[in-house]
């Protein structure tokens, strides 16, 4: 509401895990979302298969090591977590959400966590233009838990491409968002006519 007083029109792109709260929230708000129109980018819709997918084969890996070397101290600053999280107990993502992630925010155990923080059950629920760009190899997130049209509405523009290189970095989140900003216009023309939205997309090759 602050933002809506202060701003005639407001666009809202969304990266990562940032971008599904932000589709689950436009699904959830449906026409009483303050953004005119979204862009999300690179976001895991369905937590429960990213999560599966996430702690095994080469996505395990490569990028567990990597993140629990971020999270867990982190964690460990808070007090109560303090003795209950270490690499002996924490060995996967998996692991970390289900001593951490869940109960510090009031869910029973990961699985109910990612159920209920997935964006792609609310798709069909968005009422403003958003369009929705994902890799087919993200190695987040398996290509057959990506939304099709049977699982948006009619606001929703999917948009898959392969990336080289398929998860954002800062700089190509940067990226992301200012080529999400400058398609904005054209994807709320479209949409608001009723219109399949086609349009180039800005691929790292």
């Amino acid at each position: 509401n602050t933002l809506a007083r202060r701003y005639s029109t407001i666009y809202a792109v969304g990266v990562s895990l940032g971008g599904n709260a932000l589709a689950k929230y436009l699904g959830e708000q449906g026409s009483n979302a303050v953004p005119r129109a979204s862009a999300v980018v690179s976001a895991p819709v369905d937590a429960v298969a990213a999560g599966t997918h996430f702690d095994q084969g080469m996505t395990r890996l490569i990028y567990t090591r990597y993140f629990l070397n971020s999270l867990l101290p982190k964690a460990r600053a808070i007090p109560q977590f303090q003795t209950a999280l270490s690499r002996q107990n924490c060995k996967t993502l998996g692991d970390f959400d289900d001593r951490f992630t869940a109960p510090l925010h009031g869910f029973a155990d990961r699985h109910d966590y990612y159920r209920r923080n997935s964006c792609k059950p609310f798709l069909k629920g968005v009422d403003t233009p958003l369009l929705l760009l994902n890799a087919v190899n993200d190695p987040f997130l398996p290509p057959e838990a990506l939304p099709t049209g049977r699982d948006v509405s009619s606001a929703v523009t999917l948009r898959a491409c392969r990336l080289c290189q398929s998860r954002l970095g800062p700089s190509e989140s940067a990226m992301a968002a200012a080529n999400g900003v400058g398609l904005f216009q054209t994807v709320s023309a479209v949409n608001e006519k009723g219109h399949v939205c086609d349009m180039p997309l800005v691929c790292r090759k």
